[in-house]
């Protein structure tokens, strides 16, 4: 049985390793491509984020456990949970 084991690791490892070096070796990535990190201070209504999901217009919707927030790729706009 611990061999089993060890022999799924191992090919989990062997797997992992060449998904790694297949994208860095990929050249059709775009390098333009940011990120930035969205924060209290940006307008978000917690900085723990439970969910995000991306809507058919592009909006982001950022879920966290004080509220929903709707990122246009500008402006943050938050909708915060009503206590009650």
């Amino acid at each position: 049985m611990v061999k089993k084991a060890s022999v799924i690791f191992g090919a989990l490892l062997l797997l992992f390793q060449v998904v790694t070096v297949a994208g860095e070796l990929n050249p059709k990535i775009d390098t333009r491509l940011s990120f930035r990190y969205l924060s209290v201070n940006d307008g978000l209504s917690q900085n723990s984020v439970s969910s995000i999901l991306q809507m058919a217009d592009g909006r982001i919707l950022i879920g966290t456990y004080d509220g929903l927030n709707f990122f246009d790729g500008y402006d943050i706009h938050a909708v915060r949970h009503a206590s009650g």
